[in-house]
């Protein structure tokens, strides 16, 4: 449905123009509209172009500046705000960064934004999606005063490379290094200007660290599609400092190899700058007597500083003595426990499930 606070009008596929009935208009793939000046309604040929009077047309809730196309797609309707490319920023910069950051740096994503939906224009009916499949676009709700000036301020200024608009790809956080194009999208043949570079004022970023994420066996098994359990996730990364591939060690210590990038949308991780370590505790197979001393196995593999924690039930857990695994990760500790009690693994604020020791 499209609206609007005044009177608007529609543009058939003839060029007619005509008034419409009413401030709002639903449309279905008949393209039948009711005409203002007693006209009733009609089906018009298509596209229709519906165009402003003195206030912005409105679509869901949001309001946007220039035109509105609509045409039949199949049994479907596609609708396109079709809005000048200045026009367009405004609605896009604000979306892509904070409007309150500093006028050079909103200057500079104007430039990226305006570059980047110039090389990035497809074929078709439409330009560019309204989402991160291109850039996101609020329009008129999403617009702020100081990146309109910024876009304003760069008016017509695009990224050049050689004599030809450059690829202007742009991110939330790098993690303070960024990544080359063939390491992003392996397929991809190098390009001059987008390699991997020290991003050193990345750490202002909320995100510049994430995690850590914690998985059980099960859920890792689950989410990457593995006959589980899993015992070991290691990776190797590329020049770019990201995961390229991942080696998961599933059931009967089979290796199933995957790219990073698949670790990556099955976990719902930020990035594919991430390292995996393992957190794990033999449980005991039964009850011991009191005063028996056991060896407990576990393995704490690529991590960093790990412990061995306990508690009895009702108390706190408190620290029982660092681990340190061997090579593959692999421990033993020697424990005496005089009544029943719960063991966990820690490394940071990463938690192994707990077991637990069940004294007779």
């Amino acid at each position: 449905m499209l609206r609007s606070a005044a009177p608007f009008r529609v543009k058939d596929g003839t060029g007619a123009v005509y008034e419409l009935a009413s401030l709002q208009v639903t449309v279905d793939p008949s393209l039948r509209v009711e005409l203002a000046d007693g006209a009733g309604v009609a089906a018009l040929p298509g596209p229709l172009t519906f165009m402003a009077g003195s206030a912005p047309l409105s679509f869901a809730g949001r309001s946007y500046r220039g035109t509105f196309r609509l045409e039949v797609v199949g049994k479907a309707l596609r609708l396109v705000n079709v809005v000048g490319l200045e026009l367009y920023l405004y609605g896009v910069v604000p979306s892509e960064v904070p409007h309150d950051w500093p006028e050079q740096a909103l200057r500079t994503q104007a430039v990226a934004a305006r570059t980047y939906a110039l090389i990035s224009r497809r074929s078709g009916s439409f330009d560019v999606y309204a989402d991160v499949r291109s850039q996101v676009y609020r329009g008129i709700a999403g617009e702020a005063a100081e990146t309109t000036a910024a876009v304003k301020a760069t008016k017509g200024q695009v990224v050049y490379y050689e004599g030809e608009i450059a690829t202007t790809y742009f991110f939330s956080t790098s993690g303070g290094q960024t990544a080359a194009i063939e390491d992003v999208w392996p397929k991809s043949e190098p390009v001059p200007y987008l390699v991997s570079v020290s991003d050193p004022y990345d750490d202002l970023s909320p995100y510049h660290q994430w995690g850590p994420l914690v998985y059980s066996s099960a859920t890792l098994a689950k989410k990457l599609k593995i006959r589980g359990p899993i015992s070991d996730l290691t990776t190797e990364t590329n020049a770019s400092q990201r995961v390229g591939e991942a080696y998961i060690t599933g059931a009967g210590d089979f290796v199933t190899t995957t790219s990073g990038q698949a670790v990556r949308d099955a976990l719902g991780l930020r990035s594919t700058w991430f390292s995996a370590g393992v957190l794990a505790l033999q449980r005991p197979k039964k009850a011991i007597p009191y005063g028996t001393t056991i060896e407990l196995m576990g393995r704490a593999h690529n991590v960093t500083n790990p412990a061995l924690q306990s508690r009895i039930a009702g108390g706190a857990w408190q620290p029982v003595r660092p681990i340190a695994p061997d090579a593959d990760g692999l421990f033993t500790v020697s424990l005496t426990p005089k009544e029943t009690t719960q063991y966990r693994l820690t490394t940071g604020t990463a938690k192994s499930a707990a077991i637990k020791i069940t004294v007779a």
